[in-house]
């Protein structure tokens, strides 16, 4: 028995306006859904994602087909969506089984599916999975148990990657500049180049004692620090790979699961279990490690992202080869034995897979950056692809999001450890900021829309002094301090139903390209979007507001409606009356709604 597929239904459709609702990274709303999937020239025909959560929704004209897996052990399944024909798909929820089965040869799926019909869109949808959502146990840890952590009174993130006199002066001023404490993801620190040598780190690439002396300094410019690590791949090129394969996830075939993630020096990274007690012993010592330097958390990448993604069949790592929780439940046993032997220090991870959401610090969301991700969406329907805070609307106040891809330049990053031929730009003399004018700030207002907390990556000291940037700077700065005030909604609120905002549209132009593509092979993306973005929140206290933010560079007309059952306070006024005001150019405004 390979997988049991349930629920297994055709669903039929008409010329409506149809979407597809994904809960990837943020969420993803996939406009067109029929052409894009099915009916149009380049439509795949077939789709089969695993998600951040367990739930799909299908809207046609504003009526939707709702499907979830209520499993709190979060076992391996995927959802699969396949053509039928003209007007038809068929909607599988697929159950990869052990191959260990249960006496009498069976398999229970121990779970329910639900499949329900509702009326709305994604925001309805996420509710109906928030029910239930909620009463688990990794939404069990709330304000009170995350008081704590540096995240909370984090205003701001520098997403620097590289050698100490290129990364903290620059971090430095900018936390002098804003006032309020700041955030160091700190990549590229580790003695390997970056994807290569996982989970061999150790000492820094500029020696221990300097590195802990460029932590206390950062400490003292109120800055916290965090630096890259990755939670599940391991370098088969290294010395020490013999150590760690037998704690590798093997295929049904025995080999490995593994692929070469940089182009550059094409180590194959091979993915590892997380059942296996062996790399949780690995993963507990990168966070010993970590800690003697002084630093206040661990990033450690993908284990929101693939743990429990991929099916093992290894017969020696405790767990039945094939389907099954053991990743989750595994990493769930690692994650427990940080928070007992190393209280206070914090651990993130990439993306919003819910299941660790109690046991992790925060989620960094680069799915505020969609567009520019080319990788992050499948090619045939990435076009259609529009970032919704859909995991907001489930568990915002319970977790702690922060990020997005955001560069105020733009340039091409590049390691120092890599050969250097593959620098694309080693100059830096393309100026691709002026070829992408609104990009950085609507990224940045999307990331606080979302409830997130905004980040800037590969920021230098020319950044802070050059005047072309100078705009794009204040803009990030008001965004750090906007959501810091706000942080009662903005962090520990729930988010509401989305009124409605008639404003001016723009079309932004975006730059798709990864660390990894070469010169000349970069692409862009145009669309058309509402030049001021706006979301709804209520705080713990029980008080509504709306957030508008006008990312343009022009003043913006809105007509604004709040959601049903509430109207704009006297607070509001003076911005909009009667629901009409004019919000000007990259501004950001609160608005309290009261109860109507």
């Amino acid at each position: 028995l390979h997988a049991v597929c349930f629920p297994d239904v055709l669903v039929g459709y008409g010329r409506g306006a149809t979407s597809l609702i994904v809960p990837r990274e943020t969420g993803w709303e996939v406009r067109n859904a029929a052409e894009a999937l099915f009916d149009g020239p380049d439509a795949p025909g077939k789709m089969e994602w695993s998600t951040e959560m367990q739930f799909y929704a299908w809207i046609e004209d504003g009526l939707g087909l709702y499907s979830d897996c209520r499993d709190e052990q979060r076992r391996l399944k995927s959802w699969v969506l396949a053509g039928q024909g003209p007007g038809r798909f068929r909607l599988t929820v697929r159950h990869p089984a052990p191959r260990e089965l249960s006496a009498g040869g069976t398999f229970d799926l121990a779970y329910p599916a639900t499949l329900a019909v509702f009326e709305g869109g994604w925001y309805e949808a996420a509710q109906i999975y928030r029910q239930w959502a909620m009463k688990t146990p990794w939404a069990s840890r709330g304000r009170e148990e995350r008081e704590g952590s540096f995240l909370v009174e984090t205003a701001g993130w520098v997403w620097n990657r590289g050698r100490i006199a290129d990364v903290v002066p620059p971090v430095k001023e900018f936390a002098r500049r804003l006032g309020l404490p700041v955030a160091l993801d700190w990549y590229w620190w580790h003695k390997h180049p970056y994807d290569t040598g996982y989970p061999d780190y150790f000492p820094p690439r500029e020696g221990e004692e300097a590195f802990k002396a460029a932590v206390r300094d950062l400490h003292a410019g109120d800055v916290f620090v965090q630096v890259y690590t990755n939670g599940v791949l391991a370098d088969m090129e290294l010395p020490a790979w013999r150590e760690y394969a037998p704690a590798a996830v093997r295929d049904e075939r025995g080999e490995f699961c593994a692929q070469a993630f940089n182009p550059f020096i094409p180590h194959r990274m091979a993915l590892m279990c997380g059942g296996s007690a062996d790399w949780q012993d690995v993963l507990m010592g990168l966070v010993r490690q970590a800690r003697q330097l002084g630093l206040d958390g661990l990033y450690m990448d993908m284990i929101s992202t693939s743990a429990g993604m991929r099916a093992c069949y290894s017969a020696d790592h405790g767990h039945a080869p094939g389907g099954g929780g053991y990743h989750v439940a595994g990493l769930r046993r690692f994650l427990q034995q940080v928070r007992q032997e190393c209280p206070g220090f914090a651990i993130t991870s990439e993306s919003t897979l819910e299941c660790f959401t109690d046991l992790l610090d925060g989620h960094i969301t680069c799915g505020v950056s969609l567009e520019r991700f080319k990788a992050l969406v499948p090619p045939a329907i990435h076009a259609h692809t529009y970032a919704i805070p859909l995991f907001a609307a489930v568990y915002h106040g319970q977790s702690v999001c922060f990020g997005s891809y955001s560069a105020f330049d733009n340039a091409q990053v590049f390691d120092e450890l890599w050969p250097g031929e593959f620098n694309a730009d080693p100059d830096g003399k393309v100026d691709w900021n002026s070829r992408t004018p609104d990009q950085f700030a609507l990224e940045m207002a999307r990331t606080v829309a979302f409830g997130s907390q905004p980040m800037v990556s590969n920021l230098r000291m020319e950044h802070l002094e050059d005047e072309r940037f100078a705009a794009d700077l204040e803009f990030l700065l008001e965004a750090c301090r906007f959501y810091h005030v706000h942080r009662e909604h903005l962090l520990w609120g729930r988010l509401l139903p989305p009124g409605q905002l008639r404003c001016p549209q723009r079309e932004v132009t975006f730059l798709q390209r990864s660390i990894f593509t070469k010169l000349g092979e970069e692409t862009y993306m145009r669309r058309c979007l509402p030049s001021v973005l706006h979301s709804e929140w209520q705080s713990p206290a029980g008080e509504a507001a709306a957030v508008m933010i006008n990312y343009s560079t022009e003043p913006a007309e809105v007509t604004y409606t709040p959601p049903k059952g509430y109207d704009i306070d006297g607070a509001g006024r003076p911005v909009l009356q009667n629901g009409h005001g004019t919000l000007p150019g990259r501004t950001f405004v609160f608005i309290s709604l009261k109860s109507g």
